[in-house]
């Protein structure tokens, strides 16, 4: 978090005056109420002290042997270091209005006719104390909003979930020094631990923990609630992690998405009380930005789902495994490496549909389609053409692995059974063709292309349900 100066427990006061018995009378007075209290008797010890020591807040009589309060009260204000000290000035028992005026003008904060009266005293002090930790609250939220500006901004140009949600982690325990960040998000009934930063981060996301949502932990119950969460140590209701055991105090808050929660944003640090009222509310807005971001960035992988997939099957639609190819075949060519292609048919598919009816067909193109991707490979690649026709791409692969790859397919799909509305038994089998490059003479992957269709017509012709080369 961006820290304002620590405020000691025992605040502490500089007196700025010469006059023994009135210094001594004053610091007992303060000292009875719990201020730390320090004498300066002129001005220029006033001056080294203060540089060095930095107290909270200057009582500082107008008149010293060396110089004027005015000159002092200059020196202070023109010092960025110094300048934000409350100073009250100590004024004979009449002053002129002008001149109270103009000292201050000058950057006093306020100012006493002596003899002061104790009780007027402490509370014009503590007045003064009140000032300034409230401008110190004001300017750490202007500099907590912009920061959240800027990573909000950066955040809106990330469409990878993933990345995304690494990026935000990574961003706000960089930027703001929360000593662990947390994002879960929701998958039904359970929050799953998808991103992390801080020293715990890489052991907590070998195995990302799942929270149940009607558990006692803290992300689970502002997810229930909806609204943010708090957790300290004499809290006996919801906490953190309980891989975090050192953690005293935390924070959670709900993430939004098209008017639904997705998940939770959580800070915990290992300090009591660590988190202001401040950081509650620059962590919702933060929860917002992150909950905005992740429905932008699954919109955009819904869209290009359609935009690749074939919506029956759930492969790559006939123009993005086309792709495929050219660039499978561009990476052979660089590397001199093999690639091979097997192309798929579901055997009697006209006759299927025309007996048992179209959804029957597609139960079969579904079927068919699970067993292509069970078989996959990370680095293969399979969609289909049209119809009931598919095409695999096998990298690095030569013509006996591509024909072991469709003999394990056709094992596969030989055992499928269907049932029909009607309760009919529908067995279903595939004829395969393959064909490895550089085995099979190609200039173009679309020579390929012509090679694997030949391929697979010899399979149908030889009595289906079978491998063809």
């Amino acid at each position: 978090m961006i820290k304002s100066p620590p405020v000691s427990s025992r605040e502490t006061v500089l007196l700025v005056q010469d006059q023994s018995e009135q210094s001594a009378r004053m610091r007992a007075e303060l000292e009875s109420v719990g201020f730390g209290v320090d004498v300066c008797d002129t001005g220029a010890i006033a001056l080294a002290f203060v540089a060095e020591q930095h107290p909270d807040l200057i009582l500082l009589d107008m008149h010293l042997p060396d110089r004027s309060g005015r000159e002092i009260l200059q020196r202070l204000k023109v010092d960025p270091t110094l300048s934000g000290i409350p100073v009250i000035l100590l004024t004979g028992a009449f002053r002129e209005v002008q001149d109270i005026v103009g000292n201050l003008k000058q950057g006093a904060d306020d100012y006493l006719c002596k003899p002061v009266e104790t009780g007027e005293l402490v509370a014009r002090i503590r007045n003064s104390l009140r000032a300034r930790q409230t401008q110190r609250e004001l300017g750490r939220m202007v500099r907590l909003l912009h920061t959240v500006n800027q990573v909000g901004n950066q955040l809106t140009g990330i469409l990878d979930l993933k990345n995304l949600l690494d990026s935000a982690v990574q961003m706000i325990n960089e930027t703001f020094a929360y000593p662990y960040v947390h994002v879960f998000l929701r998958q039904t009934n359970t929050l799953v631990l998808a991103a992390a930063a801080g020293p715990t981060a890489a052991d907590l996301l070998i195995d990302s923990p799942r929270l149940t949502l009607d558990g006692n932990t803290l992300a689970a119950a502002c997810v229930r609630a909806g609204r943010l969460r708090m957790f300290t140590p004499a809290d006996n209701g919801y906490a953190p992690l309980a891989q975090l055991p050192d953690v005293r105090s935390a924070v959670a808050a709900p993430l939004r998405s098209a008017g639904e929660i997705t998940g939770a944003l959580e800070i915990a640090s290992p300090d009591e009380l660590a988190f202001s009222s401040n950081d509650s509310l620059v962590l919702e807005t933060l929860a917002d930005l992150i909950g905005v971001a992740v429905h932008n960035s699954r919109t955009y992988q819904d869209m290009e789902s359609l935009a690749t997939l074939d919506p029956l099957t759930g492969l790559l639609n006939r123009r993005t495994i086309l792709a495929q190819l050219m660039a499978e075949w561009a990476r052979s060519q660089r590397r001199l490496r093999a690639v091979a292609l097997v192309s798929i048919d579901i055997d009697g598919f006209k006759s299927l549909n025309d007996t048992h009816g179209h959804m029957v067909g597609d139960k079969a193109m579904q079927a068919v389609a699970s067993g292509i991707q069970s078989t996959l490979r990370r680095e293969d690649a399979a969609g289909r053409l049209g119809g009931d026709e598919f095409l695999v791409i096998l990298p690095e692969t030569d013509q006996a692995g591509a024909v072991k790859a469709a003999g394990r397919l056709r094992d596969l799909c030989h055992s499928l059974v269907l049932e029909s509305d009607a309760g009919a038994i529908v067995p279903v089998t595939i004829s395969l063709g393959v064909v490895s490059y550089p085995e099979t003479r190609a200039a173009e992957p679309t020579d390929l292309l012509r090679a694997v269709d030949r391929a697979l017509y010899r399979a149908k012709a030889a009595g289906r349900n079978q491998v063809a080369e």
